[in-house]
């Protein structure tokens, strides 16, 4: 699943790990915007199984908005789980 390699990193997610979340963000983005905010990412984490304290979570959420709008896009979100964002 998804959430077990979100916690490592440093390895390289398959084809098929990457649209499973890529659906997750999609269901996570409650008015199909193409954008989570801080509230719809903290869903996400839950989603996907991780544990992560508030703090963590902001400082995650502040990492993958490279662009620092205030909200994650989907892209953002991928590069971020290929290791090329945040």
């Amino acid at each position: 699943m998804i959430a077990s390699t979100l916690r490592r990193q440093s390895r390289e997610f398959s084809s098929d790990e990457l649209a499973d979340a890529a659906e997750q963000f999609d269901a996570c983005d409650a008015d199909r915007d193409g954008r989570i905010g801080f509230g719809e990412y903290s869903q996400l984490v839950d989603t996907l199984g991780l544990e992560a304290s508030p703090a963590q979570r902001r400082k995650q959420f502040d990492a993958i908005d490279t662009d620092r709008n205030g909200a994650i896009d989907r892209g953002e979100f991928i590069d971020w789980l290929r290791g090329r964002g945040g």
